[in-house]
Order: structure tokens, then C-alpha cells, then sequence
């Protein structure tokens, strides 16, 4: 289901499981061209130097036959992805980056908001479907300056590069949508906000997005360390002059709860939101005043 840089070649479309995948092959070839390309270097060292140890995983997420993205998949394989992860020793030559590539449908235009449309309608899937408790000391409101999203109790960081950015290169990376996603404590580790290596190559990268993008970087761009919002920093807008936007995802009300059993016909959403109101019903028999 992934397929790592590691172990593609020329042929890795040809036979197996992969040749359903073989729409996304020039997407890859385009993606590495890109990330070692030295003419005009891309401005991400830490995505450089991924791509130049092979240490990129890839994700393809293909239409069905009504024309709706394979979440499932989705879903499937950033839980081997996060597994990966889990054995991460802290080593920024180590760290892999994991870039979901979603195909397109030839007969459909796409702007901006038809993107954002994919990528967030991806995330809410994640939300919506995740079957772990919601971190206790993680905000569950986007607005919140310290919220992160969060899958598998880990917070991720998502970068949303798609075509319409034809101005902000850098967040562009072939002619259909790429997610980038890392485990968001890999940028404390690496790019801390609380030290001179790590502020200054955060302030480094930047100037590299100056230098090769047709437009300044963007004022969202921020440290998550020192409450600088997150979420609006995952898919920025195509100017430095549009308003502001209002995050799109949706999370429940209270989701610090246990991990359920659930059987193939239940939504764990539904579920545990069923687990919560039963818990409101119990505590009330009770006369507990407490909120659950």
C-alpha cells in the first residue's frame, strides 16, 4: 500500500498490485525531479535532504468507480505509516516524510476550493473515523493557538500542495493534490522555537520560499511552540491578501473517551458518541453533578 522510494523503479508499475497505481507514477517522477532538482534548489531543506537519502514514502489514493477518492485507503495506510514512525530515534536523517498523492478525474476542472474541498473532506474521514481517544492535553477547537490535528493519538502536520498555486511554488508540487504529512513533534525536535539552530532554520527556509516562489511567504507561517496557529498553516491561501479562513473540520464535542469495541457495521463517530450520551444518562441517574 506504500510504496517507498526506496523500492520503486522503472518497473514498479508494470506488474502486481501496483499497476492500478501506475496513474500516480509520473506524479512521483515529477515530485523527485523536483525535490533534487539544482538549478533552482526547492525551498524545504528538510524535504531536500528526505529526497536525496530515499527516505520518501508515497500514498496513491485512486478514484472508485463513482468518481469519490478510496479514504479507506487512506485511512489504512497512515496507520502503516505512523507505524513506521513509531520506530523514528529522533535523527532528522531518518525522518520519513509521507506525501499522499490523489488522483484526478480528467473530465473535472479544479481550483483552489476544489482541492481544499479533497484535502479537508480527507482529514474529517480521519476525524470521523479514528477508533483512538482524542489526546487529553491536545485542544479539540481548531481556533485554539495550541490544536494540531491529530490521528492515532498522534499530531500531525499536513501541508496541502495542489496546481492552483501557481504564485506560491513551493506549495505546488505536480499537476494533481499532494498531502505532505510528519508527526508534528519531528519539527519541535529539529526546528525548535526555543533554540537559535532551530529558529534559524525555520527563518532559513523561509527566505529559500522568498527566493523561489512568486510571491513572499506567507504570514501564517508560524511556530506551533510558541501558540502560533496551526491549522491555517496546512493549506495556505493563493495571495498574502486574503481573509482569513474558518477551519472547516469538525470534531466531537468532547472526544477524551475510551477506545470502543466495534463491530463491522458501526461508525466509530457514531459510536462514541452513543458512549457519551449513554455516560450523560448514567451520571444523571445518579444525580453526579459532573460533566462527562
Amino acid at each position: 500500500m506504500l510504496l517507498l522510494q526506496t523500492e520503486l523503479s522503472k518497473n514498479t508499475f508494470d506488474h502486481g498490485e501496483n499497476t492500478k497505481n501506475a496513474w500516480c507514477a509520473h506524479h512521483i517522477e515529477n515530485i523527485i525531479s523536483l525535490l533534487t532538482g539544482s538549478e533552482k534548489p526547492f525551498p524545504c531543506v528538510f524535504s531536500r535532504n528526505a529526497c536525496a537519502r530515499e527516505l520518501l514514502c508515497f500514498l496513491p489514493i485512486e478514484l472508485n468507480p463513482s468518481g469519490n477518492h478510496n479514504f479507506s485507503k487512506l485511512k489504512k495506510g497512515i496507520e502503516l505509516y505512523l507505524k513506521r514512525c513509531s520506530k523514528w530515534a529522533g535523527d532528522v536523517n531518518s525522518a520519513e516524510p509521507l506525501l499522499v498523492i490523489f488522483e484526478s478525474n480528467n473530465n473535472k476542472q479544479y481550483d483552489k476550493s476544489a482541492y481544499e474541498d479533497i484535502a479537508f473532506g480527507a482529514m474529517q474521514y480521519l476525524i470521523d473515523s479514528d477508533t483512538q481517544r482524542w489526546p487529553d492535553d491536545l485542544p479539540t477547537d481548531p481556533s485554539d493557538p495550541f490544536w494540531s490535528f491529530c490521528f492515532q493519538q498522534t499530531p500531525l502536520f499536513i501541508n496541502v500542495s495542489h496546481p492552483a498555486h501557481r504564485l506560491r511554488k513551493s506549495r505546488n508540487l505536480c499537476d494533481t493534490l499532494v498531502l505532505v504529512i510528519n508527526p508534528r513533534k519531528r519539527f519541535d525536535i529539529v526546528a525548535s522555537a526555543f533554540e537559535k539552530k532551530g529558529i534559524n532554520i525555520r527563518n532559513k527556509i523561509r527566505s529559500n520560499i522568498d527566493e523561489y516562489d512568486k510571491i513572499q511567504h506567507s504570514h501564517l507561517l508560524g511556530h506551533y511552540q510558541i501558540g502560533e496557529s496551526e491549522w491555517n498553516q496546512y493549506s495556505l491561501p493563493i495571495t498574502n491578501n486574503e481573509p482569513p479562513n474558518k477551519c472547516p473540520l469538525v470534531l466531537p464535542e468532547k472526544p477524551s473517551f475510551d477506545e470502543l469495541p466495534l463491530d463491522s457495521g458501526t461508525c466509530p463517530h457514531a459510536a462514541q458518541t452513543l458512549k457519551r450520551e449513554n455516560g450523560r444518562k448514567a451520571k444523571t441517574s445518579e444525580n453526579v453533578g459532573h460533566e462527562i
